[in-house]
Order: structure tokens, then C-alpha cells, then sequence
């Protein structure tokens, strides 16, 4: 399914999931699967509970080439913002500020 546009705006697909630990052993293969049923844009994971060398190992596993991370802290928190790179738009940057996720995607329209 590709994204189209209504009246300017880009059609996208978005997982957010309060999963509160992606350390499981089969974490990686269910947001795998997850992203092919629904063939999501983005996927945003709230409450990793893992950080550093660890999550980007799993990370790396999930198999999305883009990325932008708030580590968590022991273990609390921990935000994964998941995503493919794609020819027709760019996300220009990445914000946290206090519990509040701000991420800002320039949509470049591709020809068709």
C-alpha cells in the first residue's frame, strides 16, 4: 500500500506501542511481523527499558534503517522512534522535551 495524498497532506501509516521492555528474545520478530501486516511508516516504542549497546543490537535486528533514540534511564523510559528511508520525504529533526515527543517529517513530493 502506498502512501497517498488527500488535499496536501501525505497519507502515513504509524505504530505507537507502550510495549514497557523490547529485551524479549522474540521482541525484534513481532514488531518485524507487525510492520509487514500493516506496513507501517513508522514505528514508536515507549518504554524500551533498554539502552545503549543492547538496543541497538535489538534494534538492529528489527531491520528498519532509520532511527532516532531517547536511551532510557536504568530502567525506566526509553523512546525508539523506528523508521525506513524513503525517496519522497525526510525527517528533518528529532525533539524531546519532558515526557513530549515532537518529530517534525518534510514531506518531499515524489513524481508520479
Amino acid at each position: 500500500m502506498a502512501a497517498f495524498s488527500i488535499y496536501g497532506f501525505m497519507m502515513m501509516n504509524i505504530i505507537s506501542w507502550n510495549c514497557r521492555n523490547a529485551g524479549g528474545k522474540f521482541f525484534p520478530s513481532l514488531i518485524r511481523d507487525l510492520n509487514r501486516e500493516y506496513n507501517s511508516d513508522f514505528i514508536i516504542l515507549l518504554e524500551t527499558h533498554v539502552s545503549s549497546l543492547r538496543g541497538k543490537t535489538i534494534r538492529d535486528k528489527i531491520g528498519l534503517d532509520g532511527s532516532f533514540i531517547v536511551e532510557s534511564q536504568g530502567h525506566s523510559g526509553g523512546i525508539w522512534c523506528l523508521f525506513n528511508s524513503s525517496p519522497n520525504r525526510a525527517i528533518t529533526h528529532f525533539l524531546y522535551i519532558i515526557s513530549s515527543i515532537w518529530l517534525d517529517i518534510l514531506i518531499i513530493p515524489s513524481a508520479y
